[in-house]
């Protein structure tokens, strides 16, 4: 197959445009459908204490939790929470960041290959339950995944006909994605090592490569000499596990279906459909000039952090988002190479069901698609603690997402050592009717799970040896436990 055949039309017609004006009506639909049904879980919390906090304590309180929460996507979520804090307002940014998501991943698809890929890619975008959940957390992942598509973009737009604004828009998507998440560079180590596989025919993009990205790392300044000012330099990840080939699968499920952890024989008929469909894309576009720049996306992210991650954990689905267009886009470039046009219509008809049925999962399934339920945890403390109980939390950062949420009389204390905790020194003098309540959160030891929690389970809690220890010793002063999703209230007598 030539490049010929792969050579783009200029434009969508009138029909495809009001057709992709419908999907992303259709996308924003589905992204604030039940935007604000679930509680924030911890991350969330952040994301709204940084947007409430005046700006100087906000920049402080990001440095204490690490480089990686980089200030921009707080800074641009603090006009939507002049208001004070609620849920749908918390987490709207990031759904109209996904929804533009849509119509940039289309026009990307035309420039690789056609206007029907294009607008294929837009479909199922649209409809990807992973996308959908992250367009549906008050987190960067939207925003890092949107500035990939506009670098890209623009990237691939100086191949033909380089202008001087074709790099400042790079430049521009690049800076706001390397100041909203330190994943975000992927997009320049992506573009770099194209340039140097393929140098002789792009050796012209080097040096104006070089400037934009010069110009991009400019943007950085600000916040590096905050960071030096501060004087303290590490970086944290929520991941704990060393990872192992499997979860290469499991991102490749995840960015599909939505990961569930079950492997049933639908979801691996549906698994071998997918890939079929992205090698049989990768076989069609791997002579454009677009293909290679498309699988390095597809590929380094996770790749990269994988073999990292087998010294320092990182592997988080999450993370490594950025490379979830160029697999919807070889996927659908997949389908729109078959030419057969009722395989094509099947293909693309159970593609949707699957998707679709993963999607039906993230809004009604709360076994798999969940956020802990600080919401319900503030009410119930709010409604049953008395006055002469004590409310303690088994960590200090949980008073940050409880905090959103519960406005009781009484004050609620994080144990801080638990090697200087007594259960008797915490209920009062005349203890024989009056409580403590313990406030434990589940684990969250997946990289893939979307939903952001585990089964209770001590053994696994990532808690220190002596807060283990308290909890077996004063088992015998349990009285009663009540469970909330992703949360846990013991009550001690």
């Amino acid at each position: 197959m030539s490049e010929q055949t792969l050579l783009p039309k200029p434009h969508f017609t009138l029909r495809q445009q009001w057709l992709l004006a419908g999907l992303t009506l259709l996308a924003l639909a589905l992204r604030l459908y039940q935007l604000p049904e679930q509680s924030i879980w911890f991350d969330e919390s952040l994301s709204a204490l940084f947007a409430l906090q005046p700006l100087p304590v906000a920049i402080q309180s990001m440095l204490q939790e690490g480089l990686h929460h980089s200030p921009l996507y707080y800074i641009l979520l603090r006009p939507f929470m002049a208001g004070g804090f609620n849920e749908f307002s918390l987490r709207f940014l990031s759904a109209v960041l996904g929804v533009l998501a849509v119509p940039v991943l289309a026009q990307l698809g035309r420039l690789a290959a056609n206007p029907r890929v294009g607008l294929l890619s837009a479909v199922f975008l649209a409809a990807n339950p992973f996308h959908v959940w992250y367009s549906q957390e008050a987190r960067m992942y939207t925003l890092l995944i949107l500035c990939a598509l506009g670098s890209m973009f623009f990237f691939m737009r100086t191949f033909d006909r380089p202008r001087y604004y074709h790099w400042l828009a790079l430049a521009l998507f690049t800076a706001i994605g390397i100041n909203s998440h330190h994943f975000a560079f992927f997009i320049p180590l992506v573009q770099f090592i194209f340039i140097v596989v393929t140098l002789r025919r792009h050796h012209a993009l080097l040096i104006p490569w070089v400037g934009a990205q010069l110009l991009a790392a400019l943007s950085l300044f600000p916040w590096l000499l905050t960071v030096l000012d501060w004087g303290q330099f590490y970086l944290s990840s929520a991941s704990r596990q060393t990872p192992t080939g499997y979860d290469l699968l499991q991102t490749f499920w995840n960015f599909s279906l939505g990961y569930t952890g079950q492997l049933t024989l639908f979801v691996a008929m549906a698994l071998s459909i997918f890939l079929g469909l992205l090698i049989w894309g990768i076989r069609f576009l791997y002579r454009s000039r677009y293909g290679l720049l498309l699988g390095l996306w597809l590929f380094i992210p996770p790749l990269v952090t994988f073999l990292v991650s087998l010294r320092l954990p990182t592997y988080l689905d999450r993370y490594i988002s950025l490379s979830l267009p160029p697999f919807l886009l070889l996927v659908a470039g997949g389908i729109g190479s078959i030419r057969l046009k009722a395989l094509q219509w099947l293909l693309l008809a159970f593609i949707l069901g699957a998707m679709l049925t993963g999607l039906y999962r993230v809004y009604y399934d709360p076994t798999v698609y969940n956020r802990a339920d600080w919401r319900g945890v503030g009410a119930y403390l709010e409604d049953q603690a008395a006055t002469g109980d004590t409310v303690t939390l088994w960590y200090q950062q949980y008073l940050i997402p409880l905090g959103f949420y519960y406005h009781g009389s009484i004050p609620l204390k994080p144990i801080i050592s638990f090697d200087k905790v007594d259960l008797p020194a915490l209920l009062p003098a005349k203890a024989d009717s009056q409580r403590v309540w313990v406030v434990i959160a589940h684990p969250n030891n997946s990289a893939h799970l979307m939903g952001h929690c585990q089964p209770f389970d001590m053994e696994k809690l990532p808690s220190l040896p002596a807060a283990k220890k308290w909890w077996v010793e004063h088992q015998d002063r349990l009285s009663q436990v009540k469970e909330f999703p992703c949360v846990r209230l013991e009550i001690y007598e």
